[in-house]
């Protein structure tokens, strides 16, 4: 299913891995069975826009293996481009172990996402489309990736601070203000992304009202 050079209308980027959920609603010390599903936000919204009609692709890392192929295989099922993931040699596929709840008892999940394919590989491994190949890039943000997320902003927050000093900008409210929002990072494990929102936020609107230079 060839499409490069005829263009897409979307192109999802992120990592697929196998959800495991015991059958029944079973707890996991209790199950004797499985039910394994594909799962992962780039290839279910690569999935959803090709059933819409869309001409779509999924690009990702997966490994060479049985576990890896059945990601390949079940999103080409749905009429997704599969070209462009990558196939590597002896690569892990991760896992989710996902615990359907029963009132009072709520849904549980746990991820193994160590070391896998998609996590070792380097981002320019992956064969990227251009501008005039894709209408829309989608790039798959999601709870295991989050962490390496946050750390960056851990350390966008720490440059911007020096660059500040450097300069002689810093004061005292600028100072508590990064010390809040770093605290609510670490301790309440709030997505940074968001921080960095209402950080440019609270200043368009502090710039708006005349308290900045």
């Amino acid at each position: 299913m060839k499409k490069h050079g005829t263009g897409y209308d979307a192109v999802t980027w992120g990592e697929g891995f196998l959800r495991l959920t015991p059958r029944g609603r079973e707890r996991f010390e209790q199950a004797s069975g499985f039910d394994v599903t594909v799962a992962g936000g780039a290839l279910e919204t690569a999935v959803g826009l090709a059933r819409l009609g869309l001409r779509t692709a999924w690009l990702s890392v997966v490994g060479d293996t049985p576990l890896g192929m059945k990601l390949v295989n079940k999103v080409r099922e749905h009429g997704v481009d599969t070209d462009r993931v990558v196939r590597l040699p002896g690569g892990r596929t991760g896992l989710c172990y996902a615990e359907t709840g029963s009132a009072p008892r709520p849904t549980r999940s746990w991820y193994d996402m160590d070391d896998t394919a998609f996590r070792s590989t380097r981002p320019g491994t992956e064969d990227w489309p251009s501008d005039r190949e894709t209408a829309v890039l989608h790039l798959d943000l999601t709870a295991p990736m989050l962490d390496a997320v946050n750390a960056a902003a851990v350390g966008l927050m720490t440059v911007v601070l020096v660059l500040l000093g450097r300069s002689a900008l810093v004061d005292v409210p600028t100072i508590l203000a990064a010390l809040a929002a770093l605290a609510v990072l670490i301790f309440t494990k709030v997505n940074s992304l968001w921080l960095i929102l209402a950080g440019a936020a609270l200043g368009a609107a502090v710039q708006g009202l005349g308290f900045a230079a």
